[in-house]
């Protein structure tokens, strides 16, 4: 584990704290270590090590072994990402909104190379959507629902010339620029967009943003993905009003 230098140290309000945590994150990276080799890592004289794993040692953050040697019992580790802890949440309303649609819901976030999925929650039934989280919607093959608004929100969305959409049910057709500007400019009105015929798998999908509520910042979509049926469909305005609901929660 590589610890700063004394050179590249911030100038520390509390040195005696900073060194212990400096010890603490050190220790993690090894199954145990001397006096002398935390002494030496640290860079502080092996007095005022010795009384920092003393204090650390009361404290039942670290223990002394046999050999003279020192092991940390916990981890400096940081809290949940906003990310980390909106997925988590996700999880249970994705739920929700299977039981709602009888549709596979998705959750994609956004990469350099396109839009990929993270978390898939199928209803039980056979007409659902079959994809490994890591599957990738990339950005310029085909503009549906997902790219649309990824497009719209995404910084890492390029810009994109041409592409190709579905015009009817398993049709694929190249899409122009002026088209895909139109909804794009669509998607950022109204954070959502849809698609009306079915691709050549049988499914469409439709596709909410969602945002951080502390900074506003995009976070990813959350899309219903339909499997083609004979008999029926949902109605659009019913699935994007049952997106956006559960977004809001």
């Amino acid at each position: 584990m590589e610890i700063k230098s004394s050179s590249d140290r911030i100038e520390a309000s509390a040195p005696a704290l900073e060194r212990g945590l400096r010890l603490l994150q050190l220790l993690e990276g090894y199954s145990s270590m001397s006096l002398d080799q935390i002494s030496r890592q640290l860079e502080t004289p092996k007095a005022s090590t010795l009384r920092l794993l003393a204090t650390l040692e009361q404290m039942g953050i670290v223990r002394k072994i046999p050999e003279k040697r020192y092991q940390a019992l916990f981890r400096l580790q940081p809290l949940q990402s906003p990310i980390e802890r909106f997925r988590d949440s996700l999880k249970a309303l994705m739920a929700m909104l299977v039981a709602s649609t009888d549709c596979t819901v998705e959750w994609y976030e956004p990469t350099c190379d396109g839009m990929q999925l993270i978390h898939q929650t199928n209803p039980e039934t056979e007409l659902c959507v079959q994809a490994r989280p890591g599957f990738l919607r990339d950005w310029h093959t085909e503009f549906e629902a997902v790219i649309c608004v990824g497009h719209a929100f995404a910084s890492q969305a390029p810009p994109l010339k041409k592409s190709q959409h579905y015009t009817a049910n398993g049709i694929l057709c190249p899409i122009d620029r002026e088209e895909i500007q139109k909804r794009i400019r669509h998607a950022k009105s109204q954070q959502t967009a849809y698609d009306l015929p079915f691709n050549s798998n049988g499914v469409r999908r439709f596709a909410a943003a969602a945002f951080d509520p502390d900074d506003l910042s995009f976070l990813g979509v959350l899309a219903v993905a339909e499997v083609y049926h004979f008999s029926r469909a949902n109605e659009p305005e019913f699935i994007i009003q049952s997106l956006t609901q559960t977004l809001k929660q």
